[in-house]
């Protein structure tokens, strides 16, 4: 028996174990997530040393951080599967239960919820195959600074069609263009860093609160 309603929860013994492991994994998760976060916002110059330029550095904890976000949204979020219709409704109920434990209401959770910037990541090289079929020509993944260039500025923010995904240290912003949208779907959006770190504490503190009703934990 899932959390019945914020507070009170029922264990039958039957759900347990599956409770134990997601709560546990979303713990990794999101502690995951978190921490490239703060070496994102706070970068640590002995690790950044190990790379070949800080721009690597940046995209290194920039994968990390939506690949782990990536692993959050699959928990209360469920991929058709048209052929095995058994393991499907499993699934759907599954995360219905996880929804409910853990609190997860959309709205309440924008970036979470948004499967999109993962998806260009992990897709990057037929993204750029079509930018360069289309533009002839790829910018690739570039850092804002406050110091930076004015007109490399200007080039990144000004044609977003050649850059899938930039990072913009001084509005603290994640810039997302998917050249493959359709026609009715947005291409080009941005994601704020510091609301998607008070998203991640959100759901934090509900998976540890639901946590504590989850004997054996």
């Amino acid at each position: 028996m899932p959390l019945v309603t914020k507070g009170f929860y029922i264990d039958s013994g039957e759900e347990r174990p599956y409770e134990v492991e997601t709560t546990y994994q979303l713990k990794y998760y999101i502690s995951s997530a978190l921490i490239s976060i703060d070496y994102i916002l706070e970068p640590v110059e002995e690790i950044m040393g190990r790379f070949e330029n800080k721009v690597q550095y940046y995209r290194y904890y920039v994968d990390n951080l939506f690949f782990f976000l990536g692993l959050i949204n699959d928990r209360f979020f469920c991929k058709p599967n048209n052929r095995d219709t058994d393991l499907q409704e499993r699934k759907e109920e599954r995360i219905a239960l996880n929804r409910r434990n853990y609190q997860f209401i959309e709205h309440d959770f924008d970036i979470l919820s948004n499967k999109m910037p993962r998806n260009i990541i992990e897709h990057l090289d037929e993204r750029n195959v079509k930018t360069m079929m289309e533009s002839r020509g790829v910018g690739g993944f570039n850092v804002i600074f406050s110091d930076s260039d004015s007109d490399m500025v200007d080039a990144v923010t000004s044609h977003r069609e050649f850059y899938p995904y930039n990072l913009d240290l001084v509005n603290k912003k994640m810039l997302f263009y998917n050249i493959q949208a359709k026609a009715d779907d947005v291409k080009e959006f941005d994601i704020d860093i510091l609301k998607l770190q008070s998203e991640l504490r959100m759901l934090q503190q509900y998976v540890n609160d639901f946590a504590s009703f989850v004997k054996g934990y």
